[in-house]
C-alpha cells in the first residue's frame, strides 16, 4: 500500500481526475472585486482524501470603466503536494487586510423546478435581470445559474453555475449590473415563486423560497413577513416568530396585520408570540 501511494503521489496533479470542487466566497470589497477560494479534489483512490488537488485563492476584479473580468490569485497549487492549509489561511487573512471583508448578499437559485405558468422560469434562471453588458466568457447550455452573489450596493455581482444535474463543479462570472434593483426585482420573483408553490401543494418548495427570498433581501419586509408564514406553516414555530419579529422591526404595520392573517391565527398563544404583542 505505501508503494502504491508513494507511486501516487508522484503524478502531477493534472494527470488525476477531479471528482468534486468546492467553492467559497471571501468577501466583497469597495469596488467591483470579489475574494474568492476554489478547491479540487480527486476520486477516491486516486489521492489522499480530504487534500486539495489543486487549489485557486485570490480575487476576480472588473476595473473602473471595463466589464470584462480579470483574476488574480495569491495562492495557487497544482499539484496535492504543495498544499498547505496555512499558507491558505494566511492568503485569506492576506486578503482581509486588503479590504475583502464585506460579505454582501447571497442568493441561491434551486435546480428544482418553477412554479408552472408565467414568467418565474425564465426570470429566476436567467440573467436578463442584471442588464449587463458584460463579455463574458459565459458558460454554455450545460450549466445553470446556481448562485449570485451581490455587492452591497447591487452594482455588482458574481454569478456562479455548475452543471445541469450536478452541484460540485463551478465556473464563475463577474459582471457589472446595470439594474441596480436587480436583486429586489429578484427577492419579488422568488416570492411569487413560493405563493404559485404553495397553491400547488408544495409546502417545503415554498419554504426553501421564502427563505432565499429573506437570505438576499433581508432588509426587505414582505421577504421575512412572508417566510414567517411558511416556517410556521411548515411547524418551525420559533424560527417563525423571529422572523415575523424582524419583518415587525422593518414595518410596524405588520404588528397589527399578523393579528387577523389566517396564516398566523394558530399561532394567537404561542409562548413567544403572546410576548411579541406585549412588546408592542
Amino acid at each position: 500500500m505505501l508503494a502504491a501511494l508513494a507511486l501516487l503521489l508522484t503524478l502531477p496533479a493534472s494527470a488525476q481526475r477531479t471528482d468534486h470542487e468546492t467553492f467559497r466566497m471571501l468577501g466583497w470589497n469597495n469596488g467591483c472585486s470579489a475574494a474568492v477560494e476554489d478547491l479540487g479534489y480527486a476520486k477516491l483512490g486516486e489521492a489522499i482524501q480530504g487534500i486539495p488537488i489543486y487549489a485557486w485563492i485570490g480575487t476576480i476584479t472588473i476595473p473602473p470603466g471595463h466589464e470584462a473580468q480579470k483574476a488574480r490569485w495569491y495562492y495557487q497549487v497544482d499539484d496535492q503536494r504543495d498544499w498547505n492549509a496555512k499558507s491558505a489561511e494566511k492568503t485569506e487573512a492576506r486578503l482581509a487586510g486588503l479590504g475583502y471583508r464585506q460579505p454582501g448578499y447571497h442568493e441561491a437559485v434551486r435546480p428544482d423546478p418553477v412554479s408552472p405558468g408565467g414568467d418565474l422560469s425564465s426570470l429566476i434562471g436567467s440573467t436578463g435581470t442584471f442588464r449587463t453588458d458584460s463579455p463574458g466568457p459565459w458558460p454554455d447550455t450545460r450549466w445553470r445559474l446556481s448562485s449570485v452573489y451581490y455587492d452591497s450596493i447591487g452594482a455588482c455581482g458574481l454569478l456562479v453555475y455548475t452543471p445541469r444535474g450536478a452541484d460540485d463543479r463551478f465556473q464563475l462570472l463577474l459582471a457589472r449590473f446595470g439594474n441596480v434593483a436587480a436583486r429586489r426585482d429578484r427577492a419579488a420573483a422568488h416570492l411569487n415563486n413560493a405563493l404559485a408553490l404553495l397553491k400547488s401543494g408544495d409546502e417545503e418548495g415554498a419554504l426553501a423560497e421564502t427563505g432565499i427570498a429573506a437570505e438576499m433581501a433581508p432588509k426587505l419586509p414582505p421577504a421575512r413577513y412572508q417566510h414567517a408564514a411558511l416556517l410556521k406553516l411548515t411547524g418551525h414555530m420559533r424560527r417563525a416568530v423571529r422572523e415575523l419579529k424582524a419583518a415587525i422591526a422593518l414595518d410596524p404595520s405588520y404588528a397589527r396585520k399578523w393579528e387577523s392573517d389566517p396564516d398566523f391565527g394558530p399561532m394567537n398563544g404561542f409562548p413567544d408570540f403572546a410576548q411579541l404583542m406585549r412588546a408592542r
